[in-house]
């Protein structure tokens, strides 16, 4: 795999365990900083991917079967989410007064879980089959256009008008809201851009982190979605340029969590899940302790569970 794109996922996966160690604090300033960039990230290195490993098997756009991108990705993103999802729902359900968020035990709020995924007993779940979702969409439309750049101009366009409800059954409107960053990786890997990035790195990293941070300031002085297409790139560009870095110096610190991206995704909240309710309600610990306490076991616990038993593949 490309070590940058190896990096920018690594780091994806580290910032989403930690945004979700603010247990009950989603509106602290640096959790609300991690959520204006850290899925687009996820999403933009899907697209890049998506053409990496095309390209590497040698499979052009018109080429790629629709239905065998169904069935791999159903297997990959929707099988890990109905299995464990059934099997967290009945003792969430019977704990639910220890829950963040309360589900009943009936068939009604079992299928509701099922089809509406940010109420999904896993609520950092909802991930999979939007992914699944614009994968699938995208591979149909390249499969017919070929050409994404027009895509992605259209889509960029609508983003800031697009409102996700969370309503809707299957998240449709997620999915429409996050997919520019699933083509625009697509495109990079495409088009090189990753390599103008790293001409201009110098310049490029101080000031993505400045357009991140100012976006988030103004995000929170008037109400607006601090995941908007700007944060997003910014903070899309950072990363990158943070990976490019680390693979020209030839470090090594990250590559223990290379490949274990998905492994933690699916694993992590269990063990998060649990440091909440003995941390905090226990040893009622502030905060801070408590939230790095929950990233480095939400992550490092899974990593041990991938070692010794093999985890699920990226």
């Amino acid at each position: 795999m490309n070590t940058t794109i190896a990096v920018m996922q690594t780091i994806g996966i580290v910032l989403v365990v930690a945004g979700h160690s603010f247990y009950k604090n989603g509106d602290h300033p640096l959790c609300l900083w991690i959520y204006s960039f850290h899925m687009p990230l996820f999403f933009f290195v899907s697209g890049f991917l998506i053409r990496y490993n095309n390209d590497r098997k040698g499979i052009a756009p018109q080429g790629i079967s629709l239905a065998d991108t169904a069935r791999r990705r159903a297997r990959r993103l929707l099988a890990p989410y109905l299995i464990i999802s059934t099997l967290v729902f009945v003792p969430k359900a019977l704990m639910s007064a220890l829950a963040v968020r309360p589900t009943e035990l009936t068939p009604q709020a079992y299928l509701h879980s099922m089809l509406w995924p940010y109420d999904n007993p896993i609520g950092s779940f909802w991930f999979l089959p939007t992914l699944f979702l614009i994968t699938i969409t995208f591979t149909a439309y390249i499969r017919r256009y070929g050409n994404t750049l027009p895509l992605l101009l259209l889509l960029t366009a609508v983003n800031p008008f697009i409102t996700i409800s969370k309503s809707l059954p299957l998240n449709p409107d997620g999915a429409l809201f996050f997919m520019p960053y699933l083509v625009a990786g697509y495109l990079c890997c495409e088009r090189g851009w990753q390599h103008a990035v790293e001409r201009k790195a110098a310049v490029l990293a101080p000031f993505a982190l400045l357009v991140s941070l100012t976006s988030l300031y103004v995000c929170l002085k008037t109400g607006y979605n601090p995941t908007n297409i700007l944060a997003a790139t910014s903070g899309i560009i950072m990363c990158m340029t943070v990976g490019q870095w680390y693979e020209k110096r030839g470090c090594k610190f990250l590559n223990h969590l290379f490949g274990a991206s998905y492994t933690i995704y699916i694993y992590s909240w269990f063990v998060q899940a649990l440091c909440f309710q003995v941390i905090m309600r226990l040893a009622d610990l502030p905060l801070l302790p408590t939230a790095i306490a929950a990233t480095l076991l939400g992550i490092y616990v899974p990593l041990m569970v991938k070692r010794r038993f093999g985890g699920l593949a990226v």
